[in-house]
């Protein structure tokens, strides 16, 4: 199992809108992943920072690299940026991000090595 982690920070006063974007559009889109190999994912804020990290658990790296296109190591602009994402969903990820005025700090994979 792979794990799809994005790392977003955003002014705090907006952590409401953040929250409510959270709850209906970005976990609706993780639904419909599902088919395509997207076991779970959770999203998680810290108001008062104005944090969120967003983590998906995958079936197998591939099928995350599918979907998501390539990490902001792999194309730090080009992740970030609506018009060069590489996939349909790295392209509604960053527009979200930035409808809500907020700014990718990364996103990355690692594989999960050990569950209780």
């Amino acid at each position: 199992m792979h794990a799809g982690v994005t790392r977003v920070r955003f002014a705090p006063q907006d952590a409401d809108k953040v929250i409510q974007d959270i709850q209906t559009r970005i976990v609706d889109t993780h639904k419909k992943l599902r088919s395509e190999g997207c076991r779970d994912a959770f999203f998680l804020v810290n108001r008062e920072a104005g944090e969120a990290i967003g983590v998906a658990l995958w079936d197998d790296r591939e099928k995350l690299r599918k979907v998501e296109g390539k990490t902001t190591r792999e194309d730090p602009s080009g992740v970030r940026d609506p018009k060069r994402a590489s996939t349909d969903f790295a392209r509604l990820r960053a527009q979200a991000i930035q409808e809500e005025g907020a700014t990718m700090e990364n996103t990355d994979w690692y594989e999960v090595v050990a569950r209780t």
